[in-house]
Formats: C-alpha cells, sequence, structure tokens
C-alpha cells in the first residue's frame, strides 16, 4: 500500500465536518437543542432562586426589624418602670427617713423637756429638804437649849424629861402630841420615877 499524506486523506475522506454532520447530526442539534432548553431552564431557576431569595431576606429583614423594635419597646416599658419603682421607693425611704429623723428630733426635745423638769423637780426637792432639815435642826437645837436651860433652874424628873424627849421626837417624826399616846409612851418607859440630884 502506498503512503498516503494527510491531505490526499482529507481529500479522500471529504470534510470530517461533513462525516460527522451525517453521522451525528440529527443527534447533535437534538443534544444542542437539549442542552439549550437546560440552560435557559437552569436561568430561569437561578433567575427565580435569586428573587425567592431576595425576597425571603427581605420578609426576614423586616420581621427582624419588627421583633428589635417590639423588643426595643419592651426594655423601654421595662426601663421606665424600673425607674419609676425606684424613684417611688427613693420617694418612700426619704418619707420614713424624714418621718423617723422628725420623730427622733421630738423624742429627744420631749426626753430634754422631761430630764428638765426631773432635774428642777429634785433640785426644787432637795431644797425643800434641806431647808426641812435645816428648820428642824434649828427647832432641835432650840427645843434642847430651853430644855437644857430649864435643867439648871430647877429639879426635873426621869418622867418629865422622857416625856420632853418623847415630845421632841414627835415634833421630828411631824406628829401631834397627843394625850393617848403619850400615854403609851409614858406606860412603857423603863426609867424609874425619881428626881435628880445636884
Amino acid at each position: 500500500m502506498t503512503d498516503i499524506t494527510p491531505n490526499q486523506m482529507r481529500d479522500r475522506l471529504g470534510n470530517i465536518d461533513q462525516i460527522r454532520d451525517i453521522l451525528f447530526g440529527d443527534r447533535e442539534r437534538e443534544y444542542t437543542e437539549r442542552i439549550d432548553r437546560i440552560e435557559a431552564d437552569l436561568e430561569e431557576l437561578s433567575q427565580a432562586i435569586e428573587l425567592r431569595l431576595t425576597a425571603l431576606e427581605t420578609q426576614m429583614t423586616s420581621d427582624l426589624q419588627t421583633a428589635v423594635n417590639s423588643l426595643e419597646k419592651k426594655i423601654q416599658f421595662v426601663s421606665s418602670s424600673l425607674n419609676s419603682e425606684s424613684s417611688e421607693i427613693r420617694q418612700s425611704l426619704q418619707t420614713v427617713e424624714r418621718d423617723l429623723a422628725g420623730n427622733i428630733v421630738i423624742v429627744e426635745k420631749t426626753l430634754s423637756a422631761s430630764l428638765g423638769e426631773v432635774e428642777t423637780s429634785l433640785s426644787n426637792t432637795r431644797s425643800q429638804l434641806k431647808s426641812g432639815l435645816q428648820e428642824l435642826k434649828s427647832q432641835l437645837l432650840d427645843e434642847i437649849e430651853k430644855n437644857f436651860n430649864g435643867l439648871g433652874g430647877e429639879k426635873v424628873s426621869r418622867t418629865e424629861l422622857a416625856e420632853m424627849f418623847f415630845e421632841l421626837c414627835m415634833q421630828m417624826r411631824g406628829q401631834s402630841d397627843s394625850s393617848s399616846e403619850a400615854e403609851t409612851a409614858q406606860a412603857t418607859f423603863l426609867l424609874p420615877d425619881r428626881q435628880f440630884e445636884d
């Protein structure tokens, strides 16, 4: 067999495209049409999916914004309520504190006034007792001196001397000299009834 050059072979065989078209022409066109349809369908599907995703994104953004706005309003409401309640509690505490301070001042003033009255009363009582004791002491000394002077001039019996001391004691106790008490006291004396001797 003689060697055939490619050009010669091409000339004998003719155009490869023509051969291919003869062998696969109908099928190739069918495949091409199918591929074109599939590409068109894919393009439409892609556009539909993109539109759907855009719509979903818009819807989700809107829903999220609505939820955020609602949440912000609730937070503002809760914050406002808390601030209002905190303010009311603070005012109540301040009112209670003022009332307690006022009551403490009133109690201090009352105690101070009461203590002042008690001190004044004690001072007056002390002064009265002191003056009463001074007066009683003066009376006692006068009575003793009077009785002592009376002793020097004449003789006094022990019974009389006991009666004088008894009367003096009764006067010191603030009791009047009743005859029944004097008789009872005189009956209980254990002193003998006799005169003092020089």
